[in-house]
């Protein structure tokens, strides 16, 4: 079945580049804002990575693509093996997450930490940290926040803002991806246990090397 569904999107996206399709049929998209379809056959955004529900169209508004990530190896905690979080790649305009303030275009990690003098939400650790994560122990998934979302996502972020050994980082990345709109992931308490259910997802991915991530900002700091 997933080798037939993989065909049927590699299909439709060659049918709507040679078509030209509209975002929505018959009606020019005069937006700044790109749509998933125009994203898709422009070859930022590949179908099968993405985690959304049935009812999102092609046509809509992408506000952001965000990635939850679990890894086995590195530590944010002062007991727990392993580390999580998440990436934001901002797709519409400057938008603030958190108190960070986010250009169109560019990526940032967020991720929550105990073991480093702040004991809540760090931006960009993860990508200044990334050689630390082993590739082959570390996972992710990736999907598109609509425009009619993205605010629930943005205001879930400052009651996600702290740490503890019961509320640690693979708690935060689970809250935060379960915002988004995608469907939820069942609650776990480490990265370890995080990974493994990323891996029961179709489209998860393995490794470090996505360009959201790789390109992530580097200026390091709390929130």
């Amino acid at each position: 079945m997933k080798k037939y569904k993989n065909i049927f999107i590699t299909v439709i996206s060659i049918l709507l580049t040679i078509m030209n399709i509209s975002p929505v049929l018959g009606v020019e998209n005069d937006s700044k804002y790109p749509t998933l379809r125009e994203l898709v056959i422009s070859g930022e955004i590949d179908l099968k990575e993405m985690v959304m529900p049935e009812e999102y169209s092609l046509n809509e508004f992408v506000a952001a693509t965000v990635s939850i990530y679990a890894s086995s190896s590195g530590s944010s905690s002062l007991s727990t093996s392993g580390h999580a979080w998440i990436v934001i790649r901002e797709k519409r305009a400057a938008r603030t997450y958190g108190n960070y303030r986010v250009s169109n275009g560019n990526s940032i990690t967020m991720g929550t930490w105990g073991n480093k003098g702040y004991d809540g939400i760090w931006y960009n650790l993860e990508s200044e940290l990334r050689t630390s994560f082993t590739p082959s122990s570390t996972v992710y998934l990736k999907t598109a926040v609509m425009g009619d979302q993205i605010n629930t996502f943005t205001n879930a972020l400052p009651n996600l803002n702290s740490w503890s050994l019961t509320n640690n980082c693979t708690g935060f990345a689970i809250k935060a991806w379960n915002k988004t709109g995608a469907p939820s992931i069942a609650s776990v308490t480490t990265p370890t246990a995080l990974r493994d259910n990323i891996k029961k997802v179709s489209g998860y991915k393995t490794g470090i090397s996505d360009s959201d991530f790789v390109d992530a900002a580097k200026d390091t700091r709390h929130y």
